[in-house]
């Protein structure tokens, strides 16, 4: 497998590190050793020689993915551990609370960077992996989404249902209406609707009459004036006649709006349409006498 540019600065970024961890472990090895009357360079030398070498030989099996026994890995970690303690005694001498911490966080940061190293060049291309309890959270995430669906698609049913609280009071209301309406209606509402007539003035003309030779008429006097009393005599009302014309092209603008709507329109919707309330009135009258026929 090619290496990308990014697994060789992890391994500069280990080798660093683990120079680091070395470097110090041999100069506090070697200041232990002086304590315990051993040869400081000889007994430093050795300890981390053998951490190197276990560090290198272990890491490289496991970035090769090949088989690493379980004496090299305790081996490996047994140093870790004895370098780790050395430099948190070394560092505890210059400070007795963080110097143990800088030391404990150099080894871990050491390791931590040895196993990102082996992971980028050993499983960082495979696809990734579900664990069981991924799979789990993933199932029961998938389950509330299934209830939840189901609890939503309840509320759609229920709600084309006519509302609860509508019917209760239009159930009042309508109690409300027989116990009124029981003790009769007044006669406002009881008498018949007047029915409207639309008529339009019809002008005539009057063609002029034959020139004749004057007559001699006789003045008439009004019977009033002489003592006899007379009712005045009706006033004859104009003469009118429906609009037929408008009220075909009514009729035909509802059977347009009909054919579009497929259903008897509503005086509103006519009106909308440029009708007025008569001739709207008109119209669906027309439409639903034919349907009867």
């Amino acid at each position: 497998m090619k290496r990308k540019p990014l697994d060789w600065i992890v391994l500069s970024v280990v080798i660093v590190i683990a120079g680091v961890v070395v470097m110090l472990s041999f100069h506090n090895t070697a200041t232990l050793a002086r304590g315990l009357n051993l040869n400081p360079y000889l007994t430093a030398g050795l300890v981390e020689i053998l951490f190197t070498s276990l560090l290198f030989i272990r890491g490289r099996q496991r970035a090769t993915q090949r088989n690493v026994p379980r004496f090299l890995t305790a081996g490996y970690f047994t140093s870790l551990a004895f370098v780790t303690g050395v430099n948190m005694y070394g560092l505890y001498q210059a400070h007795a609370i963080v110097g143990p911490i800088v030391g404990l966080a150099i080894s871990s940061a050491m390791w931590l960077m040895e196993s990102s190293l082996v992971w980028l060049w050993t499983e960082a291309h495979k696809p990734h992996k579900k664990s069981l309890r991924e799979i789990r959270r993933e199932a029961r995430r998938e389950i509330k989404e299934e209830k939840l669906i189901q609890w939503i698609e309840w509320e759609r049913w229920e709600a084309r249902k006519p509302d609860l609280d509508l019917i209760r009071a239009a159930r009042e209301a309508e109690e409300e209406r027989k116990r009124v309406v029981g003790d009769g209606l007044p006669e406002y509402f009881t008498r018949e609707p007047v029915k409207e007539i639309a008529a339009e003035p019809v002008t005539t003309v009057q063609e002029p009459e034959p020139e004749t030779e004057p007559k001699h008429t006789a003045e008439v006097v009004p019977m009033r004036q002489i003592g006899f009393r007379m009712e005045p005599s009706p006033k004859t009302a104009p003469r009118f006649q429906p609009n037929l014309e408008a009220r075909a092209k009514a009729i035909q603008k509802a059977e347009e709006l009909m054919e579009e709507l497929g259903r008897i329109p509503r005086k509103r919707e006519l009106m909308e349409q440029g009708l007025t309330e008569h001739y709207a009135k008109v119209a669906i009258g027309e439409l639903k006498s034919r349907e009867t026929q």
